[in-house]
C-alpha cells in the first residue's frame, strides 16, 4: 500500500510493520487527517502496484486511542464471528438451554389470564442477550487497546490497514517497541499519524519512520 500527498514522494506502507508518519506542519497534518477520512482528496491511496483505490478500501481510520471504543466498533462483528465459528452441536446445546428457560417461563405465565407466548430467539440473539463483548477489565492500558485492536483484526480476517492518531501521547517507547513486535507476528500493516515539530526517529526506532518537517520536507529513516 502507498500513501501519496501532492508533491511529496509516495510513502510505502509495508506489511508486518508499523509505519509512523510524524508531521511538523499543521496544514499537512490536517490534510492527512481529512484525506484519510475522505473529507477531501489530499491523500491518494494505492496498492503496492500503484493501482489507485479509495482510502476506505485499503485502510481504516480509528482516530485517537482515548476515544476509540473497541466494543462500539467491533461488538456486532465479533458476536457474528463467534456464531459463525460455533459447531452445529454447540449451537444446538445453547438453544436447548434457552428452551429450558422458556419452558420455565411458560409455566410461570399460566397465572395470567392472557394469551401469552414466548419465542425461541436465534443463536445470534442468544449471543447478544448474553452480553458477549470485549472485556474492558482486561483492556485497561493504551498498549492493551492497540494490541487488542490488532488481535481483533486478525481474528476477523480484516486486512485493511488500521490508522491510529497520536498514539505516542499514550504509549511509552517500550510500548511502541512491543507493538512493533506484535505487528511483525501478523500479516498486517499499521500506521501511526503523529504531530511533532521535531524529528523523533529514536522514539520509533523499530518502526518505519517518516517525518514531514515544518518546511514541508519529507525525511525517511
Amino acid at each position: 500500500m502507498n500513501l501519496t500527498y501532492y508533491s511529496l514522494k509516495p510513502i510505502s506502507i509495508k506489511r508486518k510493520c508499523l509505519t509512523v508518519i510524524d508531521i511538523g506542519n499543521v496544514k499537512v497534518y490536517w490534510d492527512f487527517i481529512q484525506g484519510l477520512n475522505e473529507l477531501n482528496d489530499s491523500i491518494k491511496t494505492s496498492t503496492d502496484d500503484f493501482e489507485l483505490k479509495d482510502p476506505h478500501q485499503l485502510c481504516t481510520f480509528y482516530g485517537d486511542l482515548l476515544t476509540l471504543d473497541l466494543n462500539k466498533v467491533f461488538e456486532r462483528k465479533v458476536s457474528q464471528h463467534v456464531v459463525d465459528e460455533m459447531s452445529q452441536e454447540e449451537q444446538v446445546k445453547l438453544i436447548d438451554m434457552v428452551q429450558g428457560l422458556n419452558s420455565q417461563l411458560l409455566n410461570d405465565l399460566f397465572v395470567f389470564d392472557l394469551p401469552l407466548m414466548v419465542e425461541i430467539p436465534s443463536i445470534t440473539d442468544i449471543i447478544k442477550l448474553l452480553g458477549l463483548r470485549l472485556d474492558s477489565e482486561v483492556i485497561k492500558s493504551p498498549f492493551e487497546k492497540t494490541e487488542t485492536l490488532i488481535k481483533v483484526l486478525v481474528e476477523l480476517g480484516i486486512d485493511r490497514t488500521p490508522i491510529i492518531l497520536n498514539a505516542s501521547h499514550y504509549l511509552t517507547k517500550k510500548d511502541i517497541n512491543q507493538f512493533c513486535q506484535v505487528i511483525s507476528y501478523t500479516d498486517l500493516s499499521c500506521i501511526f499519524i503523529e504531530f511533532s515539530e521535531n524529528q523523533r526517529k529514536s522514539l520509533f526506532e523499530n518502526a518505519d519512520y517518516y517525518y514531514i518537517d515544518p518546511d514541508f520536507m519529507l525525511w525517511h529513516k
